[in-house]
């Protein structure tokens, strides 16, 4: 979240900064506030800190003062703020400013009107089974075979937070009065008449005629066996089809379910008027959305839009730089961008209802006297004043007090493995789980990729395929499809294609044949299949794996963990309890595992099994997508959308999708931009990698499938040759665990993540996006440079924009333009070009390179005039672990005696395509595959900028070559993932400037300051530290102060700040244990954990066993004394000496808990644990 208070952020101080204080910049200090959090991260990231002001403790409804005379109606604002009244908890960019090019002041949100998000425990424990079994989730039944039986049922991948049709009601000038959740509204004859209408809130992006084709297809068959048409012709049936459906929708606006006529004359058969009842429940039914392309029930609320083409209602939405304008049937969803008489698709936003997402994740429940219908639902209602007020409804006949919901629990219900010498794969099953599909459909929700196989679509063939679930919210995808493909299929098997297409046939081969059936189906994983171990993820990370006495103090939600190479996920919990391992479960240690495999590597197997982590020969290949390259270098604009197939780009007519065939995966998003998104598709059996556009993928296999080679598509075409997916991981060294819990490096599995932006190098900011975006232009121009249309501007500041796609006139290339602030100053390019033919532009000269440095330098000059600026290109690659997708043996490098899969793999004798060779394994960085980082190779001026700005963090020997960023296997080899850290506890006091300190309340560590000891509010960490070396040195460093036989008398802390010092002496009082140690203890210190210098040293007191020191500099301390051979009472005394006080301390009051106890509670971390060395 941002800062709490920015115009005191630390961040901004001179230490920080090169010298530079940058605190007199405040106001645009900050991108998003925790408004923004909420309303664009809290599809998972769903926590009730966001509820809370962070100051106060109170909610964020009750601690904002609002002022609707001064502030407004609205969300945002109206009213002007000084700069040390910006708070991140309660200012907010409004959802346009953040994603647009912006120079100014965050707003205050009105907290008041949107409510805050509660915690919604039901986001997770919902369980489907239960609530299909007794009739608890909602069950739409209305798609039907011929003989009247259902052929399915539309439910929700989890019975909370369904995905719903959002339906709006219009007035006769088309305005939005009313936003309706999963049931259409309700038009009196009276309005009918009037001319109000109903519609789906994304008309364009969602529209009804989806809906239609969904849930109607008893009715569209009907009319087409009447049509008179010829329906062998399956290019005609598809034309008749559109005609159908898009006659259906037209009736359904105007509330007409029956009495119309689909004109088949115009195709050449006969006009028939339908007079049938199939229609007759429309407006009493309520519709979840299949595969929905925006939104969730309780996700919708927390950022209510709607699409519209009414005059002065929203603004025009992001188009891949084309004005978005209302198409349809009759002009073949074909339009010019700048024909002023075709209305624009307008963006309009209802608000913010935070406090009503927890209704919307109700509204998967079923009503228990009616299964059709929901539990509750929402509606927003447009006031007087023009703003819409939510309103939820309850099932009026229910006891709400009472009412059973599907809640699904954990404890002993998921299936657990332990080792088996003698079966065939080294495990069995030691507990045999009910609800293991449930559980890993509440991981997956936020996780994974998952094909649903209760909800699904047909293509145009008539043949049924599940949906598949990827998007997340607004703006996310599934958090470990986005890191490394994971996907949970448990319904998948070998050799069977019916929930995804055979991606790697039977010999490891990429399969070329989509009618194969033979190999494995994208996204197979041996663990969850239905053929493989029916597992779950708790099977690995649930606390049913630990021991009694550890679980007893173990907090559930803490999961079991490994060791995240990049570091970014809870260190403090890797291995810690300990997660199972491979060996945890197959085999039971490493040296059985080796001799399981000796029939395969012989000699060599106890080598194998010792150096190398199994998931490398064991995940050979991932057969789903995940990111490679986020290009953040041209800002964040709608760079692919779904909503137009292709623009000619002589006639510069766009046409538009078949509403029904939206491709549901890849809606715009309407409130955040996306960068340029690269991602990793195949690896070809030499080892190349190819890295493709993210519109050149689809998040659907079967989607993916209807789209290769098929012109129709236009833009959305899948070149043959680019599916199905089959990629492989990348080898570095990372650190796991041994049979005994200690550290081990071994050679892992990663997917690589490049990110490039832009950092301002005088300050190492990295820029916000609507400071990038501000160097870019939103408007579109043909190839004579006439203006086509706008990417998301508003009317009344045409600055602030989205990036927009366009085309440049002086190469005829697709570019994206560059936006001036203060002109351009002559001598820089307008455009930058898509130089290598992807249709997405990149900056790939010199040239480039220093026309959008130059205009972002004026971004930043204009915003902040009084320091210094010089915009650069950071790279970086984040490491992500590759432990899921694993294959099944017959599938593991070395199973088969050539190909792919063959221990060629690794050990050709072409050493270029090695994947692990002994000389790969020795880092050598002319040795091993080349692996592709960046689809494209950027400015050598670029690339020397940032080496020289200290920004560039790719691996030691990426390089460009052949027009991409590579580097070989062998030099990633001298990669090592972060270490294990597995600390007991991190623990945070802030001291401020008044001497203040808050944070836990305990005996074991207590901080006092004086006034002034900082100038800035300032975080202290006090971490305990479980390294080997430096517990080892303190010992030996004690040793030569004197000390006999010296042990630790608790374990050495590290206390340290951001800058490791303060301005005046701050005192720290420190518990230990005097049952260790005898007579007299010192207390070291050391900045580097490897000197260490004495503090002073004090007498044992087992009843005052605390010690008290004051320090300006922050380091390592250890308190250390002679081993005790028993107890031993002696008298305090003071010490000092070398610029610390030191004294004997007082015991904390009692009743006041123990920080231990506490974040023993937190943790779970201290009983039974076996201790981590690094």
């Amino acid at each position: 979240m941002a800062a709490k208070h920015p115009a005191d952020d630390p961040g901004l101080a001179p230490d920080i900064n090169n010298g530079i204080d940058f605190r007199g910049n405040v106001k645009y200090a900050m991108d998003m506030g925790t408004p923004d959090k909420v309303f664009t991260c809290a599809s998972c990231h769903s926590g009730g800190i966001h509820a809370f002001d962070r100051d106060s403790g109170k909610r964020h409804d009750e601690a904002e003062t609002w002022d609707d005379a001064t502030d407004g109606t609205g969300f945002f604002s109206k009213a002007s703020y000084t700069d040390d009244q910006v708070d991140g908890d309660l200012f907010s960019y409004t959802a346009d400013e953040y994603s647009r090019g912006y120079i100014g002041m965050p707003h205050k949100f009105n907290w008041k009107k949107s409510g805050v998000l509660d915690t919604d425990c039901f986001l997770c424990h919902a369980d489907r089974s239960a609530a299909e079994n007794d009739n608890l989730v909602v069950e739409s039944a209305i798609h039907l075979s011929d003989n009247g039986t259902v052929e399915w049922k539309a439910l929700n991948p989890t019975p909370a937070n369904p995905r719903v049709f959002v339906f709006v009601k219009k007035d006769p000038n088309g305005h939005v009065v009313e936003i309706s959740m999963g049931f259409p509204p309700q038009l009196s004859s009276q309005e009918a008449q009037a001319g109000y209408t109903i519609d789906s809130a994304a008309f364009y992006s969602d529209p009804l005629e989806r809906l239609v084709a969904i849930y109607y297809q008893n009715v569209i068959q009907d009319c087409l066996l009447n049509s008179g048409l010829d329906l062998s012709d399956q290019q005609l049936v598809m034309k008749a089809q559109s005609l159908t459906i898009a006659v259906i929708a037209g009736a359904l606006r105007h509330g007409q379910t029956s009495g119309f006529t689909v004109p088949y004359s115009k195709l050449g058969g006969t006009d028939y008027t339908y007079n049938g009842n199939g229609l007759s429940g429309f407006f009493s039914q309520f519709y979840l959305d299949p595969g929905a392309p925006n939104f969730s029930a309780r996700d919708y609320l927390r950022n209510a839009f709607f699409e519209s083409t009414a005059d002065k209602e929203g603004q025009p939405y992001v188009g891949a730089g084309f004005m978005m304008r209302a198409t349809s049937l009759s002009d073949n969803y074909t339009y010019s961008p700048g024909d002023p008489n075709v209305p624009f698709v307008t963006l309009a936003r209802a608000g913010h209802f935070f406090g009503w997402a927890a209704t919307g994740t109700l509204m998967g429940v079923a009503d228990p006297n009616d299964p059709t219908k929901p539990l509750a639902f929402v509606r927003l209602i447009k006031q007087p004043d023009g703003t819409f007020k939510a309103v939820a409804y309850y099932a009026s006949d229910v006891d709400l007090d009472n009412v059973q919901l599907p809640v699904l629990e954990t404890d002993n219900h998921y299936t657990l493995a332990g080792p088996d010498a003698a079966s065939a794969d080294g495990v069995k099953v030691t507990h045999a789980g009910d609800k293991d599909k449930d559980l890993g459909l509440m991981c997956a929700q936020c996780h994974f990729a998952i094909p649903d196989t209760e909800n699904r679509w047909s293509d145009p063939s008539g043949q049924s395929h599940p949906s598949w679930y990827v998007r997340r919210g607004i703006i996310g995808l599934g958090a470990d499809v986005v890191k490394r493909g994971a996907v949970y299929a448990p319904d998948e098997s070998q050799n069977d294609n019916s929930v995804a297409p055979i991606a790697m046939d039977s010999s490891g081969e990429i399969n070329t044949d989509p009618t194969n059936t033979q190999g494995l189906p994208a996204g197979y994983d041996v663990h969850f299949a239905k053929d493989g171990g029916n597992l779950t993820c708790l099977s690995c990370h649930g606390q049913d794996n630990l021991p009694e006495e550890v679980r007893e103090h173990h907090n559930p939600h803490n999961f079991l963990k490994g060791n995240d190479p990049a570091g970014e996920v809870m260190p403090a919990l890797d291995y810690n309890p300990p997660v199972q391992t491979c060996v945890k479960c197959h085999w039971g240690s490493e040296a059985a595992a080796a001799d399981a495999h000796k029939s395969k590597f012989g000699p060599a197997a106890g080598a194998h099994i010792s150096k190398i982590m199994c998931q490398v020969c064991h995940i050979p290949y991932k057969t789903y997508w995940s990111f490679r390259f986020f290009d953040d270098t041209l800002g964040y604009s709608n760079n692919f959308d779904n909503r137009f197939m292709s623009a000619n780009s002589t006639t510069f007519q766009v046409q538009q999708f078949p509403p029904e065939w939206a491709i549901p995966a890849f809606a715009p998003t309407p409130t955040y931009g996306i960068n340029y998104s690269y991602v990793i598709a195949q690896t070809d059996d030499a080892g190349n990698d190819k890295v493709l556009p993210i519109g050149q993928i689809d998040m659907d296999p079967f989607r993916a499938l209807m789209r290769v080679g098929n012109t129709m598509f236009g833009n959305w075409e899948i070149k043959p040759g680019n599916f199905p997916w089959r990629w492989a991981p990348v080898i570095i060294k990372r650190w796991t665990v041994d049979d005994s819990g200690n550290p081990v490096l071994k050679a892992g599995l990663i997917n690589p993540i490049q990110v490039a932006t832009w950092v301002d190098a005088a300050t190492g900011r990295a820029l916000f996006i609507r400071e990038m975006n501000m160097a870019f232009d939103g408007v579109a121009y043909d190839a004579n440079g006439n203006p086509l249309g706008r990417s998301t501007i508003d009317p009344e500041a045409p600055d602030k924009s989205v990036p927009g796609l366009t085309i440049d006139p002086n190469t005829g290339k697709i570019a994206i333009k560059l936006h001036w602030v203060e002109g351009n100053p002559g001598g820089y390019l307008n455009y930058i070009d898509d130089d290598d033919g992807d249709g997405r532009p990149e900056i790939s000269n010199d040239a480039e390179y220093e026309a959008v440095k130059a205009a972002l330098k004026q971004v930043l000059d204009k915003e902040d005039p009084d320091h210094p600026h010089n915009p650069v290109i950071m790279f970086f690659m984040a490491p992500f672990g590759v432990d899921h997708g694993v294959l099944p043996a017959s599938y593991a490098l070395g199973s088969k005696s050539s190909g792919p899969l063959s221990c060629d793999a690794c050990h050709s004798a072409d050493e270029s395509q090695n994947r692990l060779s002994p000389a790969v394994m020795s880092g050598d960085p002319t040795a091993g595959r080349e692996v592709t980082l960046i689809p494209f190779g950027f400015s050598p001026e670029a690339i020397s900028e940032s080496k020289a700005a200290g920004m560039w963090k790719l691996p030691a020997g990426a390089e460009v070559k052949d027009g991409k960023i590579v580097v070989t296997q062998g030099a990633l080899l001298n990669v090592t993932s972060v270490p294990v850290e597995s600390k007991e506890y991190a623990a945070f006091y802030l001291v401020t400037p008044d001497g203040k300190v808050t944070g836990p309340v305990s005996e074991d560590v207590q901080i006092s300051a004086p006034v002034g000891a900082v100038d800035t509010p300032t975080s202290v960490k006090v971490e305990k530290v479980e390294n080997a070396s430096i517990e080892e040195s303190a010992l030996e460093a004690a040793k030569s102060m004197g000390v006999s036989t010296p042990v630790l008398a608790t374990e050495v802390l590290d206390i340290h700040t951001k800058t490791n010092r303060f301005n005046a002496p701050v005192t720290f009082t420190i518990k230990y244990d005097p049952e260790k140690v005898k007579d007299r203890v010192v207390v070291l210190a050391s900045e580097d954990g490897k000197n260490w210098t004495k503090v002073a040293d004090f007498g044992v007191d087992p009843n005052n066993p605390f010690v008290t020191f004051a320090r300006q500099n922050l380091s390592y301390f250890a308190i250390v004394g002679t081993a005790a051979t028993s107890t031993s009472a002696t008298t305090s005394s003071a010490g000092g000496g070398g610029g610390c006080s030191l004294a004997a301390s007082t015991p904390a009051p009692s009743g006041i808990a123990s920080f231990l106890s506490m974040f023993a509670g937190l943790l779970g971390l201290f009983v039974g644990r076996r201790k981590r060395r690094s």
